[in-house]
């Protein structure tokens, strides 16, 4: 590979270079779709798991969510507001093997970059 090719690719931020063939020297590049949510729309969210556990010096927890934290790895969520890169939801539980709800109920503001939509109800 060129030196300036992989020099390049060394400074790539959003495209995911995971899915390299070294036998072939050829990157395999999925699409990026940026997560566009709406206000006043439901979705089913898969949540990173960064978000699924209680961190006492994290901002997210003590500032915007009032000490909680989601329980839940997805959920039915209602966007409710939306503020820079954060949206404010009410959620449901739900369990997307079986998809059906659970009693988990949460609300609160989480990052758009740690959320995954999995449909737009």
């Amino acid at each position: 590979m060129n030196k300036i090719v992989e020099q390049q690719l060394n400074n790539v931020k959003i495209a995911d270079l995971t899915n390299y063939n070294p036998d072939t020297n050829t990157y395999y590049i999925p699409r990026y779709n940026e997560t566009k949510l709406e206000v006043d729309s439901c979705y089913i969210i898969c949540l990173d798991d960064v978000l699924l556990k209680y961190d006492e010096d994290s901002t997210l927890i003590s500032n915007w969510n009032r000490g909680t934290y989601p329980k839940s790895k997805y959920m039915k969520v209602d966007i409710s507001k939306k503020v820079g890169d954060m949206v404010l939801v009410n959620g449901l539980g739900y369990d997307y093997n079986t998809k059906q709800d659970t009693n988990v109920l949460w609300n609160g503001w989480l990052p758009i970059k740690k959320i995954k939509v999995m449909e737009k109800l």
